[in-house]
């Protein structure tokens, strides 16, 4: 499709009625010159000068607010992946056209990239109510760059929304991410718990649960939540590589171990698994297997630098010196 389709027929169509219900405002004429403005424009587009048109469109979109402007211009920014005059355009497309669900798409996206999350939030609530698809879920991604201000604010409407519909299974998981990050874990894991009840199999929301438990310190009951989902569901390895992780930090050696071999069938050149198996082989000095896998972490060019080391401290150990010199020696710095 060309991106700079005429301008003057959407200008025109977002003056007709459609239908009877809501009224249609009252169509302004625009201000002496704006038409020879847009038809400049749009011949500009044509030749491909499509800068001087996006700034010509939104000078008059700003004059004008005239719905049919603005989204020209907001959807020429996003051919044109301009940002600034996106964000630009897409605001005024919502303020002038605030039952537009394109609009408000526009805005949403460009008020997450800016981080303006409470301000998306809002917008994400029109979308919503416009019958669009809202991401709420998404704060629970970005909750860790908020402020303590924005977290709270956004809780507070999360909160709100639930009276409506208590249910919404993305609402909750932000909901319990921005509890959890506000420091209430047992309501994060409470809230977790619903989620579970709605979805049981949602791998995120599993995930949730298991490290709500191992931020209260229910490392065991956590081990023990992810052990019996894995005997639901063996083929997921996220939850097998956390609970390898948290049986690791319980020094619970050869347990974790178990676990890490499994990943290593699924994925035998993963270099975090290789090393994890390495570490753990030579925790119970099993100094044969820990030099396989520092080998291939070698071979396969990761973490090359720690694993000459290694390879020289399981020389060390098993006595031969000479080679534990040589593998020394290849460590930088």
């Amino acid at each position: 499709m060309d991106p700079v389709a005429p301008v003057l027929s959407e200008v025109n169509d977002s003056k007709e009625a459609v239908g009877s219900t809501p009224p249609e405002p009252e169509v302004m004429a625009f201000p002496e010159g704006t038409l020879l403005a847009l038809l400049t424009a749009e011949v500009a587009g044509y030749r491909g000068d499509y800068q001087y048109a996006l700034d010509q469109y939104l000078i008059e979109a700003e004059k004008t607010l005239d719905p049919g402007v603005a989204a020209r211009v907001t959807r020429l920014a996003a051919y044109m992946k301009a940002d600034d005059k996106l964000y630009q355009a897409a605001s005024l497309w919502a303020q002038a056209d605030p039952e537009s669900l394109e609009a408000h798409q526009f805005l949403a996206d460009q008020l997450v990239k800016r981080a303006l999350y409470v301000d998306a939030f809002e917008t994400m609530r029109t979308i919503d109510r416009l019958g669009g698809e809202a991401q709420f879920d998404y704060f629970a991604y970005r909750v860790g760059r908020m402020t303590q201000e924005d977290r709270q604010a956004l809780l507070l409407g999360l909160n709100d929304m639930l009276t409506v519909n208590p249910n919404e299974p993305q609402i909750l998981f932000s909901k319990a991410a921005l509890l959890e990050a506000l420091g209430d874990g047992p309501a994060a894991l409470e809230t977790a718990d619903t989620l579970l009840g709605l979805k049981p199999a949602e791998l995120n929301f599993v995930i949730l649960k298991a490290n709500l438990l191992s931020d209260l310190n229910q490392k065991q009951a956590a081990q023990a939540f992810l052990s019996e989902q894995l005997a639901i569901n063996p083929d997921q390895p996220r939850l097998r590589l956390l609970l390898a992780r948290l049986l690791f930090e319980a020094q619970a050696f050869s347990d974790a171990r178990v676990q890490y071999q499994i990943l290593h069938e699924i994925r035998p050149e993963d270099g975090e698994i290789l090393f994890a198996l390495a570490m753990l082989s030579i925790e119970q000095a099993d100094f044969a297997q820990a030099r396989l896998h520092l080998g291939r972490l070698v071979r396969t060019d990761q973490r090359v630098n720690q694993a000459q080391y290694y390879l020289g401290l399981v020389a060390e150990k098993t006595g031969d010196v000479a080679l534990a010199l040589r593998e020394f020696a290849k460590v930088d710095g």
